[in-house]
């Protein structure tokens, strides 16, 4: 088996060159320990960043060789993260697809222990901050910890009831799954994380959720949208209109 961990990046030369070489570390020694991962690759999709991170990520290819980039225009995370899925799954002929920030916020030493989910059988993983075990940053103001976690009660309300934390990046999926998944017609930005959990559901998709410890970035600056909170609302109402209804 092969994993491909998609790593979406706009401005984040100061993050991508140590996240690479932290992710090589740390996944070529899980793989020698594992039977059934027999090797993995990363693949950056770069929105056109203005500070150079394509440059950044193309000196590593020199060093690493199973690095990988592709560029294109600015689209959004949802676009960026499936153009992502559908390279890892058609070039890459990934097994496993990760798909993690690249501003540190989510512990690379994080990644061996979601795949490992999804070699014992999870279908679809998340890192999450909403089950025991896990955490939000302690000096995060009380605007965000409200919006943060009355966002995915909305979600697991209006959305699948079984996921608790339905809004982080930091997932791994199993190609079966993804093959599944109609990608078509799914919000953009960070509403997109919820709308994926929505169609891996539809399609049956076995779900376990791995507690972590989310930490906000410490360089460069975060990139959520205020129009982030209207687009997710507009997607779960019409969710649960459509379950209620059906598409008619």
């Amino acid at each position: 088996m092969s994993t491909t961990i998609i790593i979406p990046t706009y401005n984040e030369a100061d993050n991508i060159g140590p996240l690479i070489d932290s992710l090589e570390k740390i996944l070529t020694n899980f793989i020698a320990e594992q039977e059934e991962l027999e090797s993995f690759n990363i693949l950056v999709v770069d929105s056109n960043s203005p500070d150079g991170t394509g440059d950044v990520v193309r000196e590593k290819i020199k060093e690493f060789d199973n690095l990988r980039i592709i560029s294109g225009p600015k689209q959004g995370l949802g676009a960026d993260t499936i153009r992502g899925i559908r390279y890892a799954l058609e070039k890459l002929e990934a097994d496993v697809v990760v798909t993690m920030d690249a501003d540190f916020s989510h512990n690379p030493e994080d990644v061996p222990r979601l795949v490992s989910k999804v070699l014992n059988g999870a279908d679809y993983v998340i890192g999450s901050r909403y089950v025991e075990g896990g955490s939000i940053p302690s000096n995060w103001g009380l605007h965000r910890k409200f919006l943060s976690f009355f966002g995915n009660l909305l979600a697991r309300i209006l959305g699948v009831w079984e996921v608790h934390d339905q809004t982080p990046a930091f997932r791994a999926m199993r190609r079966e799954v993804l093959e599944k998944i109609d990608f078509e017609g799914l919000p953009d930005g960070y509403a997109f994380q919820i709308g994926l959990v929505c169609r891996a559901h539809g399609v049956g998709a076995k779900f376990a959720e791995v507690p972590i410890h989310f930490t906000d970035r410490e360089r460069g600056q975060s990139k959520m949208p205020v129009s982030t909170i209207l687009d997710t609302l507009g997607f779960l109402v019409n969710y649960r209109l459509t379950k209620i209804f059906g598409e008619g």
